[in-house]
């Protein structure tokens, strides 16, 4: 900023960020630690410092919630360290571009790339940046422990989102990654995205995770199915036996202290939280 004269209250921050949090949600073994906080800038000024509010404070350490008691004993993590302020400072820059910079094209940058499965099928989908870059899209499947292409589609110049359907599935674990090649033939692969190809019925869902109160429980109910909650000593804290077609029901958890339960619901042993 080139300032030279200026009216009423001014104040010149360069602080540094805050260090994020990390919830644990008191999960077995799951000790991450909180972030740093980030470090304080430095404010150059090629005269001497004006008589303004001036701050380059260093970041506050981040917090960490719900440790596994099991863990190792905590490192806490440490705030930024403070920044500081230059006077005098001589600018020197070039009035020249380096042509060299004007001479390398930017390269493809995948923004997401996404799996999701519906009723029958699992749907794919992913976007890129710079797609006159790109000159070919190749999704690939994990098939017997081997990646086959499963679909392949030309790069469009105007065109940043593309899909698929996988009108096959398999009935386990189904694997997909994305082979993106760059028109100078250059190409990099997305991270590999992992959907279950059961049936929805197939399986049950409960939700919220974590629960304060009440938890719902949607699967197949058609069948006698029964239900039984434990806590991490194996004791059994809740039991019922349930029959219907509505696809849902409920446990109250009012009476239930914070902690990390299983919930198993016939053979499927599915991770509850409660946190009041």
């Amino acid at each position: 900023m080139d300032i030279t004269s200026y009216s009423g209250s001014v104040t010149l921050q360069a602080n540094g960020g805050k260090g994020g949090d990390e919830d644990d949600a008191g999960t077995t073994q799951r000790c991450y630690g909180a972030g740093g906080g980030g470090s304080g800038g430095v404010i150059y000024f090629t005269g001497s410092a004006p008589a303004v509010t001036i701050s380059v404070t260093g970041g506050p350490a981040g917090l960490e919630y719900s440790r596994d008691p099991g863990c190792n004993a905590t490192i806490p993590a440490a705030a930024g360290s403070n920044g500081t302020t230059i006077s005098s400072y001589v600018i020197r820059q070039s009035t020249d571009s380096a042509t060299y910079c004007l001479s390398i094209p930017l390269a493809v940058k995948l923004i997401y790339f996404k799996a999701a499965r519906n009723e029958s099928n699992i749907q794919l989908r992913w976007a890129v940046s710079n797609p006159e870059i790109a000159q070919e899209f190749v999704l690939e499947k994990n098939m017997a422990n081997s990646w086959s292409p499963l679909y392949s589609a030309l790069a469009d110049s105007l065109k940043n989102n593309y899909s698929y359907t996988d009108d096959h599935p398999e009935q386990g674990i189904n694997l997909y990654r994305l082979r993106v090649i760059e028109k100078n033939n250059v190409f990099f692969y997305s991270p590999v995205r992992q959907v279950n190809g059961n049936q929805k019925n197939d399986r049950f869902v409960l939700y919220p995770n974590p629960a304060s109160e009440q938890v719902f429980i949607t699967g197949n109910f058609s069948s006698l199915t029964e239900i039984k909650l434990f806590d991490l000593s194996g004791t059994i804290r809740w039991h019922k036996q349930i029959l219907n077609s509505n696809g849902s029901t409920s446990v109250d958890l009012s009476s239930f202290e914070s902690g990390v339960y299983e919930l198993q619901i016939n053979n499927v042993i599915k991770r509850l939280v409660i946190r009041k």
